[in-house]
């Protein structure tokens, strides 16, 4: 089958990134030939509109002292130019650029079997405000194309649409073919809201083994009994509980991420060489803690509310480990110390992962 994906924006965030290389990596080894709709709802400036776009930011910068960046264009391009290459080599093909909903009825010329939303926060509205009917694939008018969610994700476990909103969005799910979400809070919310039944699937990465992505990262980290840090949003009290970490184990302290400094983001190989060489992770983000859990090393995952607890709540509830869980610094130590049951998680991880992909076979054959 031919199958299109649509996703969030694939810029310079590393789980999107995975989760996106992951589900089309797993739908070509099924033999489907699959396209990355390459689609962005924010139409970047016109060339005409740049001059003024700079314009404003020197007057921001220069007169009234703001702290921002005048060529930020140039600057993202530089600084996200190793994991755009990862992109262009791994997640193809895609189709053209399509900017803002009006552009979607151009995906007919694929003439797609199929079209898998997710995974992801794409049913978040703090996300896609102005185009989320879009991620229902309100733009898909043929019924010879399937419609499927995978592993759609709403980010929070409560209801943020408006009630003219979640009447379109009703009508839109109805029309779905198969609809699955990564959270068990989105299973509730789909039947609460639109009524619904939806499947609990895992996210796409996890779809993959951990030699998949030994496969990419084919070399370790330098130092020994590294901890490995990703966090998306630094406070002090994260850092103090690094820190407690850190001198609690003796560990060799390893950041890995998003840049702090002028310096290029590192590349989706770094990112995952990362993991593969610690031997303990402190993260806030989610994806941070999925690929502990592949890589099966030891973790805790500082709860991080603005970005969405509710997928934290989930996944760990789904492989048992709640207290892998942390919101402060209060029996920090006991935590870290804790062995995990690998091989329980690991049974878990295989059953979860046959249960996704038939819930993907039959959707797609069905």
């Amino acid at each position: 089958m031919r199958i299109g994906i649509l996703t969030l924006p694939l810029h310079n965030n590393y789980g999107g990134i995975l989760q996106a290389y992951a589900l089309m990596t797993s739908l070509k080894k099924q033999g489907h030939e699959v396209w990355l709709i390459k689609y962005d709802p924010n139409k970047p400036f016109s060339s005409w509109k740049m001059p003024i776009a700079i314009a404003k930011r020197m007057l921001l910068k220069y007169i009234l002292g703001k702290e921002i960046v005048i060529l930020k264009e140039k600057k993202v391009r530089r600084d996200n130019q190793s994991i755009q290459e990862f992109i262009d080599q791994h997640i193809q093909p895609q189709t053209h650029k399509l900017y803002e909903s009006h552009t979607l009825h151009e995906l007919g010329r694929y003439n797609f079997d199929a079209c898998i939303v997710g995974s992801d926060q794409v049913w978040r509205e703090k996300y896609n405000p102005k185009s989320i009917t879009n991620y229902f694939f309100d733009f898909i008018s043929s019924n010879n194309t399937k419609k499927i969610s995978y592993a759609a994700s709403f980010g929070v476990d409560s209801w943020d649409y408006d009630r003219d909103t979640t009447e379109k969005l009703k009508v839109l799910a109805e029309k779905f073919d198969a609809l699955s979400v990564r959270e068990d809070s989105g299973v509730r919310l789909c039947k609460e809201f639109l009524n619904i039944d939806a499947e609990l699937v895992l996210d796409p990465t996890m779809l993959l083994d951990k030699s998949d992505y030994e496969q990419l990262a084919t070399s370790k980290l330098s130092g020994q009994k590294n901890l490995l840090t990703y966090i998306l949003d630094e406070t002090t009290q994260k850092k103090a509980i690094i820190e407690a970490i850190s001198d609690s184990g003796k560990f060799n302290t390893v950041s890995i991420g998003h840049s702090k400094q002028d310096v290029p983001n590192p590349s989706i190989i770094n990112w995952l060489e990362g993991f593969s060489s610690a031997q303990f992770v402190v993260t806030d983000s989610f994806h941070g803690c999925v690929f502990s859990i592949i890589f099966n090393i030891p973790f805790i995952v500082i709860g991080n509310d603005e970005r969405g607890l509710a997928r934290f709540n989930s996944l760990l509830r789904l492989f048992t480990l709640e207290n892998r869980l942390v919101t402060n610094e209060n029996n920090l130590k006991l935590i870290a110390s804790e062995q995990i049951d690998w091989n329980a998680v690991n049974a878990i991880l295989i059953a979860q992962k046959a249960k996704a992909l038939t819930f993907l076979n039959n959707a797609l054959t069905k």
